[in-house]
């Protein structure tokens, strides 16, 4: 096994030749079993890199044929693989050249052999060549161990020839974004490619240019925007030869760098990008695929920069006239169509009609409601009136995919919208009266809850046309109605029509000649019913129980498999909805878990009943005793634990490797490889669904949960890992904050402290990598729940960790400065976010849409900034070393003037800054001495912009007070107690004197909180006395706003009503009748919501007593 020159086959290693054949013929058997002992000798091989790799090299000289290009294909996986080519060194060189030669000489009749050198050179340069990122200079590298790889492939695109530009612009397309400091040549390069006569090389030419507008930063991306004419034009030849695979391709590349925004940075050229998608999606001539995909890029433009597309003239409404068009091209029905759900044949393909419905609700969602309604409000009505059924038809369907987004604008014309949309229930055409049934059912779910509550009569009355429609699909929109309406629906609304609703169903369920999906969608609408009215369900429980078991009974095929798992659902909510007293009674409720359970074990992957089965035992968790659930967790919780550790959404295929692609799966590139991200997105569905169910079970019975902590944290951490879907990031913040409350409650203290240790680390990485505001705040919150709950200095001071050599590495405040780290970052970074939002604001001011859009961003911000400040106010008051860094490192920020004043994000970060400030203040000891002077006269310059301000101030101030009494001070510093003491006393009545602004009662609250306690503390200084204080706060009275200090309060005041304080009670006790209508008020609502109650139990006892 000697080094094999990749040129010279040397005659003595006949037998290593006589191997690779062997090998290249076992993978071109038909025979499976002769293919699998084939690949374990492959990958036996590939043990030994420093002989596989030439050997392969030189099978792809000397081979000929089929057997030719199997070699070059093992070639390309074994450099692919950095396992092996890695360890590739003495013949490295050799193999270099030998690669660089089959590219410049193989003959245009291998082109399969070809494809495959090109990857496997593209594979190598993109891991040996990589440019310096904050170099320009084309000679800055941070690394090159290729250096004769670019001149190949400029001098192969020099020299003209089709196959060997073909193979030089695919190389450079891989390695695009490790290139950055070649942009400028390889724009050059590039347009001189566009100049190319031949299709081939020009279509390439556009992938390598979407390539490096995706994979380079914004400024060295740019200027390949300027290529778009010459890529319109490359689609238009396409277009015009009837290349419809070619053409695909480059609408799909550019909706790719569309949805990343680079073209829509050279905005003089959009107009020129939507008027061509616009003429090729009007197009009846062309190919109907591209004219969607061409719809597809135009959504996409909406979707992407909403403001942009809208100041091209005349795009918006001529694009939202075509959808219109699409939408009333819809065929007749036929038999099928009246018995089924589906919409068409799947092996078809969505019609014009589909995708027109669809891109009205994106466009819609995309460019909001009132230039939505602009464009189509008298044209549907016009629609609506007309004689031809599709037209009726298609007003009908726009109205219910365009609601959501154009739900400000219709809700004041809902009374209007409504009358005509249930008109047409009775329509003559069941095409029409079917979209009424969703326009109907579409409106209660986006309108929710205020239609229900205005049109309750309405949508029952529809409910009762639609289950009397001689269509059974017509029919059957009764009950996606009852669905979507008792989703938000006050149970009163239609308790009194509950026996007729109810029996119109189980003549349905029990009726012999209804289709199997209107029995389906019937039970759904029994699950809704029975969830919303709760134990009004009760007396019902007897009639429909028995149903649902008989249909349990029905033969184990796969036809019935979905009304079965629709029936265990609907049982679930039964159950949920009568308690364990009424499904614990008698063997139905065992019955049913029983079945449950047995089902489960012989299961099969695709089995339609997965999705109802697993979210019933959730349901039944919260209803079932802890005893009676036991057994059944046991088999459960291994089952859910599996599909969220062991299933991988998640796979990685050369972009070369063909096969038929899996249901529910998506495909990303992978930048700067060949590689692309195969997502399964079933898989994410099922770990979904299998954290929400742990969350549920944890949170349900968190006795029996206590033995699978561990295993639920490790889940946990796997989920909080997950950057594709933020829902389920959101769910694993929820499973470890319960988790920490259960070792909290059962007060396991060292079982807290390993749990900490264990998931710390994971969390707070997920924090700076979490891309989505809502969730990132979410995140922020329960990470100061678990530092309450957990209690002072639970995050260790010390971390600790093995090195490479086995040898324990100490990091004082590991996790500690961790967190500080990535707290202040997480705080300038969303004062960046809130600064660019601002500008924004200014930018769209005028477009009611994009308006409401920025603010709804701004809001998230600003949320996640105030989650940021109170996680960082939790560290400061529990943990020391925190406390520490904060002093060195965060404190000069906040507290500096510029930043104090700075105008670039508006008032946000001076109120986080404040509240900040005041937790500094109120734990941080003797820490906080030498600063309190400047805090307090930070709370007294900054706290009157705004609410919000105000009531950091007011709160602050309250805290200074009592601060400086309990440190002695004020005493110790001649001066300061008079100032500080007029000074607030000033700052406080001003901020009461807005009694009459809703938005400032927080404020005005923490305002006269801070005068009692000043009025405690200080009384005969500085004017403050108990004449001076109090009448003035008995007028505000009663405080709120913020329910915890309105506690406080009121406590204070009725003390000195017990006291008989002549300046709250009146001479005489002239204002009691007063004081007892404030009590009977504030009890009132102690009595409503005891979470919300502005008054404390003790206070709520004396009331009594007065009242």
């Amino acid at each position: 096994k000697a080094t094999v020159s990749v040129l010279n086959w040397s005659g003595t290693l006949r037998d290593t030749m006589a191997e690779i054949v062997l090998l290249v013929d076992g993978l071109l058997e038909p025979n499976n079993h002769v293919i699998k002992a084939a690949e374990d000798k492959f990958n036996e091989f590939k043990k030994n890199p420093e002989w596989l790799v030439p050997a392969l090299c030189a099978a792809v000289r000397d081979l000929q044929a089929t057997q030719k290009h199997m070699a070059a294909v093992l070639l390309r996986k074994a450099v692919d693989d950095p396992d092996v080519f890695d360890n590739v060194q003495q013949a490295r060189a050799g193999v270099l050249s030998g690669l660089l030669e089959f590219l410049t000489r193989l003959p245009p009749t291998d082109k399969m052999v070809r494809r495959s050198i090109n990857s496997a050179v593209a594979a190598l340069g993109a891991r040996l060549v990589e440019a310096d990122d904050e170099a320009t200079a084309p000679d800055a590298w941070k690394k090159n161990e290729w250096p004769e790889l670019l001149p190949t492939l400029y001098q192969m695109v020099q020299g003209g020839q089709e196959e060997q530009i073909v193979s030089a612009l695919y190389v450079f397309t891989c390695m695009a974004s490790g290139l950055n400091n070649q942009a400028g040549q390889i724009l050059q390069m590039l347009s001189a490619c566009f100049t190319h006569p031949t299709l081939a090389v020009k279509s390439e030419a556009v992938t390598c240019a979407f390539a490096f507008c995706k994979d380079l930063e914004a400024k060295n991306a740019a200027p390949f925007a300027n290529l778009i004419g010459s890529v319109f034009a490359v689609l238009e030849q396409c277009i015009r030869e009837n290349q419809t695979e070619k053409a695909q391709e480059v609408i799909e590349g550019l909706i790719e760098v569309m949805d990343e925004g680079q073209f829509l940075q050279a905005s003089n050229h959009l107009p020129m990008i939507v008027n061509s998608m616009l003429q090729l999606a009007g197009s009846q001539a062309c190919d109907e695929e591209l004219r969607f995909l061409a719809s597809e890029f135009l959504i996409t433009v909406c979707e992407t920069d909403s403001r942009a597309a809208k100041k091209v003239k005349g795009f918006i409404p001529s694009f939202i006239q075509l959808l219109l068009q699409w939408v009333r091209r819809v065929e007749e029905p036929d038999n099928e169509w009246a018995t089924t759900q589906a919409n068409h044949d799947d092996a078809d393909g969505p019609t014009e009609s589909d995708i027109g419905l669809e891109g009205l609700d994106r466009v819609a969602c995309a460019i909001g409601g009132a230039s939505m309604e602009k464009h189509v409000g008298q044209e549907l009505f016009r629609l609506a009136k007309s004689e031809e059924w599709r037209e009726r038809y298609a007003a009908m369907m726009s109205l219910y995919s365009i609601a959501e987004g154009c739900r400000d604008k219709f809700e004041p014309n809902l009374p209007q919208l409504t009358y005509l949309i249930c008109g047409h229930l009775q329509d003559s055409h069941p095409k029409v009266r079917d979209a009424a049934g969703q326009a109907v059912s579409q409106f209660c779910t986006d309108f929710s809850d205020g239609f229900q509550r205005t049109f309750s009569a309405e949508i029952l009355k529809a409910v009762e046309t639609l289950l009397n429609d001689s269509v059974p699909r017509c029919r059957s929109q009764a009950s996606n109605i009852v669905v979507n309406f008792c989703e938000d629906a006050v149970p009163e609304l239609y308790k009194d029509k509950l026996e007729g609703l109810l029996g119109a169903y189980y003549q349905i369920l029990t009726s012999n000649d209804q289709p199997l999906f209107v029995r389906q969608l019937s039970l759904s609408a029994i699950s809704a019913i029975s969830e919303n009215q709760k134990k009004n369900f009760a007396p019902y429980y007897d009639r429909f129980m028995p149903i649902i078991t008989s249909i349990f009974q029905l033969p184990e095929v796969k036809e019935t498999n979905q009304l079965k798992g629709i029936a265990i659902e609907c049982a679930s909510f039964i159950a949920s909805a009568v308690g364990p007293e009424t499904f614990g009674a008698g063997n139905v409720g065992v019955d049913v878990m029983n079945y449950m359970m047995n089902i489960m074990k012989g299961m099969a992957d695709d089995d339609v009943r997965a999705q109802y089965l697993f979210k019933s035992w959730g349901r039944l968790s919260e209803v079932v005793t802890p005893e009676a659930f036991a057994p059944y967790l046991k088999t459960l919780m291994p089952h859910f634990l599996k599909l969220i550790t062991e299933k991988d959404e998640m796979s990685v295929v050369h972009v070369h490797d063909t096969g038929a692609k899996e249901a529910g799966t998506e495909t990303v590139k992978i930048t700067g490889t060949q590689r692309n991200f195969v997502i399964r997105s079933s898989v994410l569905e099922e770990k979904q669904m299998a954290g929400d169910i742990v969350y549920v079970f944890i949170k349900s019975q968190p006795t029996l949960m206590m033995e699978y902590l561990g295993q639920v944290s490790e889940a946990a951490k796997l989920l909080l890992g997950n950057m594709h879907r933020e829902d389920i990031r959101s769910t694993a913040s929820e499973i470890i904050y319960e988790t920490f409350k259960i070792v909290g409650e059962k007060k396991m203290a060292q079982q807290a402290q390993e749990l900490l240790k264990n998931i710390l680390d994971d969390y707070l990485d997920a924090l700076i990598l979490e891309p989505d505001a809502s969730t990132g705040a979410l995140l922020l919150e329960n990470l100061s729940l678990i530092l309450k709950l957990l209690g002072d200095e639970c995050v260790p001071a010390i971390e600790t960790e093995i090195d490479d050599n086995g040898v324990m590495i100490t990091h004082p405040h590991g996790f500690i400065f961790k967190a500080y780290q990535h707290l202040s970052k997480l705080f300038s970074d969303r004062l960046v976010e809130i600064n660019k939002l601002q500008k924004d604001q200014v930018d769209v001011d005028g477009d009611e849409d994009e308006v409401v859009k920025v603010a709804e961003g701004l809001e998230a911000e600003e949320n996640y900034l105030q989650q940021c400040g109170e996680c960082i106010g939790h560290f400061l008051r529990t943990h020391k070393a925190f406390l520490e860094i904060f002093i060195k490192e965060f404190f000069p920020i906040i507290s500096n003037e510029k930043f104090l004043t700075s105008k670039e994000f508006g008032t946000s970060g001076t109120t986080v800054a404040l509240s900040i400030l005041v937790d500094f203040l109120e734990y941080g000891k003797e820490h906080a001495m030498p600063y309190y002077h400047g805090i307090v006269s930070t709370f007294l310059t900054y706290g009157t912009a705004t609410p919000d301000l105000a009531q950091s101030a007011s709160y602050g101030l309250n805290v200074a007070a009592v601060y400086g009494v309990n440190i002695a001070y004020l005493a110790n510093n001649p001066g300061l107690p008079k100032d500080f003491i007029e000074h607030s006393l000033q700052f406080l009545r001003g901020v009461c004197m807005r009694q009459a602004d809703s938005d400032w009662q927080s404020a005005i609250c923490n305002a006269v909180s801070a005068l009692l306690t000043f009025l405690k503390h200080f009384a005969g200084q500085g004017g403050i006395s108990e004449e001076a204080i109090l009448p003035p706060v008995c007028t505000l009275l009663p405080v709120g706003g913020d329910h915890i200090e309105a506690r406080v309060v009121h406590k204070a005041i009725f003390e000195y009503v017990r006291m008989q304080n002549p300046n709250v009670v009146g001479p005489n006790g002239s204002n009691m009748a007063q004081i007892k209508q404030l009590a009977a008020l504030l009890m009132k609502e102690a009595m409503g919501d005891a979470d919300e109650a502005r008054i404390n139990e003790e206070t709520a006892a004396f009331l009594r007593t007065l009242l």
